[in-house]
């Protein structure tokens, strides 16, 4: 037994109004679904990239910190 284009369009007919009639509280539109997925990976990139930043600041703000800190001691000559 062989199964047509017809017949393959009639079963995922049904099984799509199956799945929206008794398993579902709500049904995504899968382009919906695939434009939330390319926004959250953005979002996570983007996430990504300012931790990234955040550190490099930070590390950057102690190593000053410590070079002005050691200027400064150096200069009072240890008084």
């Amino acid at each position: 037994m062989s199964l047509d284009d017809k017949d393959i369009d009639r079963i995922a007919t049904l099984l799509v109004e199956k799945v929206r009639s008794s398993h579902h509280e709500f049904w995504i539109d899968p382009e919906t679904h695939y434009q939330s997925h390319l926004a959250l990976k953005q979002m996570l990139e983007d996430y990504d990239r300012a931790r990234s930043l955040f550190w490099k600041v930070f590390i950057t703000i102690i190593a000053a910190g410590a070079a002005v800190l050691s200027g400064i001691a150096f200069l009072k000559g240890g008084k």
